[in-house]
């Protein structure tokens, strides 16, 4: 096997996990966060570490196909969460529709509310960026976990 220059050492191996394994603790604070609500540097910095870990993974060329099968794995089941997010939006969309269009049916005139989503949880941004963080990061230990504790092949 030829040596080839850019493929990622033993360090930057270790790296890619610890900085992975470092975002997931911050994402764990950043959920805690959404209950406790602290407002302090500690929450601002568990931001940072928590998008530090997930940019990492996806834009570092310094990991191995372990790594990346770990961070596909993590990516696979944020979309996947996102798209339960978006079906349930649609739902409640779709009945505030049937609610507005039966009023007007009946009254002539529309409702005062124009909001389509009538719970606030499914609007706020913040939230849904937490969850999805901690979507990527759940899927990531999955993957670990199955991997290291997993059926023998």
């Amino acid at each position: 096997m030829a040596f080839d220059p850019q493929s990622p050492s033993e360090l930057d191996r270790s790296r890619a996990h610890a900085i992975v394994w470092f975002g997931s603790a911050c994402a764990l604070l950043t959920f805690a966060n959404l209950f406790v609500g602290m407002n302090n540097m500690l929450v601002v910095l568990a931001y940072g570490g928590a998008a530090g870990g997930m940019l990492h993974a996806a834009l570092s060329r310094s990991t191995d196909e372990h790594v990346a099968r770990l961070c596909t794995t993590g990516w696979r089941t944020m979309g996947a969460g996102l798209g339960i997010y978006l079906v349930a939006a649609f739902i409640m969309a779709n009945g505030q529709l049937a609610n507005s269009a039966g009023y007007w049916l009946s009254s002539g005139t529309m409702p005062p509310s124009r909001q389509l989503v009538s719970d606030p949880g499914l609007q706020e941004p913040m939230v849904l960026a937490v969850l999805l963080t901690k979507l990527f990061y759940a899927g990531f230990a999955f993957a670990w976990l199955r991997d290291r504790f997993g059926a023998d092949e």
